[in-house]
């Protein structure tokens, strides 16, 4: 019977761990923090996306720049070669002045660019900043309200990693075969092992009958085997 009295403590820890769960649910700041939570995560993932969208204005006013300056240098280079050029040769004239106008008008298009482009840059760069400083006041509660979460935790009075520990060390012990037929019942929300109080199935509810009591009477452990599915066994506390 040493197994049946591994898998009853074993019932009696996942119980117990059943009611911690539930007790810590009702706790009122158990929703604040799953909602702050939630904040927190949404606001990592949009400053994330934020900071994506920096680098990519930044990498594109970059490019811009850097355009901005070869044909700055290309214009003033023409600019130069237009005024040493031999004037009697018109065609060289004409096609210098040319580029030169089309030099112009492509830095003016492209100042144009830049001229839209920071601002935009500028106000992500403060949004960004307000977002991550938004972030950091979200964590700074979170802490604050999961320490006094964690304080009303302690005065339910249960050791939960003690609990799980010796769950661990139990599940060790048990026979796989009989830990499937457990688990099973427990997945179905039912009684594995079940107490017996004054000839009543606590697993039931059922008065049991005479035989039972005769045979579970015989035996120095105050076990019986089963008496009706699905509880696995009774244990008699009477």
């Amino acid at each position: 019977m040493e197994q049946l009295d591994y898998l009853w403590r074993y019932q009696e820890i996942e119980n117990m761990l059943d009611r911690y769960n539930k007790e810590r649910k009702k706790i009122p700041l158990s929703a604040q923090l799953n909602k702050l939570k939630k904040d927190i995560l949404d606001k990592q993932e949009a400053i994330s996306e934020m900071g994506k969208l920096v680098n990519e204005k930044n990498e594109a006013y970059k490019q811009i720049r850097g355009r901005y300056e070869t044909l700055s240098k290309e214009f003033y280079g023409d600019k130069e070669r237009l005024s040493s050029a031999n004037k009697s040769n018109s065609n060289e004239l004409k096609e210098l002045k040319a580029k030169t106008g089309s030099y112009i008008n492509d830095l003016s298009a492209i100042r144009a660019d830049l001229r839209v482009l920071k601002p935009d840059i500028d106000k992500l760069d403060a949004d960004l900043v307000k977002a991550r400083n938004q972030l950091k006041q979200m964590s700074d509660e979170y802490n604050q309200l999961k320490k006094q979460y964690e304080e009303q935790i302690k005065e339910m009075g249960i050791s939960v990693d003690e609990l799980r520990k010796e769950r661990q060390e139990l599940k060790a012990r048990i026979d796989k075969e009989l830990m499937d037929k457990y688990q099973m019942l427990r997945k179905h929300k039912q009684i594995a092992i079940a107490s017996v109080d004054k000839d009543k199935c606590g697993g039931c509810n059922m008065s049991l009958p005479s035989a039972i009591r005769q045979f579970a009477s015989m035996l120095s452990a105050g076990w019986s085997g089963v008496h009706a599915r699905p509880t696995l066994a009774l244990r008699y506390t009477h």
